[in-house]
């Protein structure tokens, strides 16, 4: 992880010899451990006196108390369990059809490869790709030199050694039920589903199609297939933690006079991982009082959320706001926010806006769909390459903020222009 040696003074520090005013000291890290370090810090709180001390968690639970529910089926969970619960992340990949056969055939181990083949014939079992080693599942989908580059391009950086040290079964259980990389709105199983599904398409015609070359450029051509998935060839639903879309064609509505409303959003960059959070505080006119995102380096969708919800509380408060309404497209987030109990194995981030909420003043939270948060998307999004606050609303986001007012008082879109 470090770029160079430590000193003896650097390998005897602490954490908190490393913190300065509550964030990372990013000046003294800088040259001594990598850039990509960095960035993945930037959303990282470092530990906080107030988060009081480390706990004791229960791993069989989301929320990380025990429960005997929760006890009995981590001693009496059969083998078959373990299989039972990839079979159903399977059947319940959204995508196409093909390749969701394709992946129940790769983790039933009944791919035709050469080393299967060879088991029966006289064949050889060698990869007629790269000729340096066995043509197994894991071989094809994986190890060959030319799919791991392309999941070096795909995958975050901190799964790297479990994702290349895995048997074929927990590899596709880990991809299938984890977040492995950075995509659109978190839905890592999709992309890793097409990738893996392209790379055996690809193994096949370039053996049984003489004219057949594979892409020289295979992460540019699984990205455009991806895009054009996003776009609106498979539902968005599945790219979405949005559970309700009935109301996807409303407008944003304003907060009652004496009110604000505090719109927020995170985004996530595919191509990059790069991720952002921005939002917007307007009042009963829909009149833009001051605008903000943030830069957060390496992070994911849930991250993003949190630290939109964050920033956006953070600074309603210090502008002196105290009736505030804070909306998010996030389900999720309002969902773990309104739960009456403290979720011991939340983040700092979501400890320090619990903080928030408990402070002297009065906070709705809101969920509405994305329709009705376009103005807070597109200031997140610029987040992902920028950090301001803005008492104006910049010009390439005023036709935005005319929008979400378009049949309100006419007074209103006076005030705006």
């Amino acid at each position: 992880m470090c770029i160079r040696p430590l000193t003896d003074e650097e390998e005897s520090s602490k954490v908190a010899d490393w913190v300065h005013y509550g964030a990372w000291n990013f000046s003294r890290l800088d040259g001594i451990v990598s850039k990509e370090v960095i960035q993945s810090l930037i959303a990282l709180l470092p530990p906080r006196e107030e988060a009081g001390d480390d706990l004791m968690v229960w791993g069989e639970t989301a929320h990380g108390t025990f429960t005997v529910k929760s006890a009995y089926f981590m001693i009496e969970k059969p083998i078959q369990n373990h299989f039972g619960r990839v079979y159903k992340a399977i059947w319940s990949w959204k995508g196409v059809e093909k390749i969701r056969i394709f992946l129940w055939l790769a983790y039933s181990n009944r791919l035709p490869t050469n080393a299967w083949r060879s088991s029966w014939s006289s064949m050889s079992a060698v990869c007629l790709h790269c000729y340096q080693g066995v043509e197994d599942q894991l071989h094809i989908l994986r190890d060959c030199p030319y799919a791991r580059n392309i999941w070096l391009a795909l995958i975050s950086p901190r799964y790297t050694s479990t994702f290349f040290s895995l048997s074929i079964n927990d590899w596709m259980e880990l991809n299938l039920t984890e977040e492995v990389g950075v995509t659109m709105r978190g839905v890592w199983s999709q992309l890793w589903g097409v990738t893996v599904w392209l790379l055996w398409n690809w193994r096949n015609r370039a053996i049984f199609q003489d004219d057949y070359h594979k892409p020289n450029l295979p992460v540019s051509v699984i990205r455009t297939l991806w895009s054009s998935f996003c776009d609106g060839s498979v539902s968005r639903e599945i790219f979405s933690d949005a559970v309700d879309r009935t109301n996807e064609g409303q407008r944003w509505t304003p907060p009652p006079f004496g009110w604000v409303k505090v719109s927020v959003d995170g985004a996530v960059a595919r191509s990059s991982g790069k991720a952002g959070c921005g939002g917007v505080i307007r009042n009963h006119r829909g009149e833009w009082l001051i605008g903000f995102n943030q830069n957060l380096g390496m992070a994911g969708v849930v991250e993003s959320e949190e630290w939109a919800i964050l920033m956006g509380l953070r600074m309603a408060w210090e502008k002196g706001f105290r009736k505030v309404i804070l909306e998010t497209d996030s389900k999720i987030m309002i969902d773990r926010l309104r739960i009456g109990r403290e979720d011991i194995n939340c983040s700092l981030v979501l400890l320090q806006i619990r903080n928030f909420l408990n402070r002297l003043w009065e906070v709705e939270l809101q969920f509405v769909c994305r329709s009705q948060n376009g103005l807070a998307d597109a200031m997140a999004k610029e987040g992902i390459s920028n950090s301001f606050a803005s008492s104006v609303c910049p010009h390439k986001l005023r036709h935005l903020l005319l929008q979400d007012c378009m049949g309100l008082d006419p007074l209103s879109l006076y005030h705006l222009i």
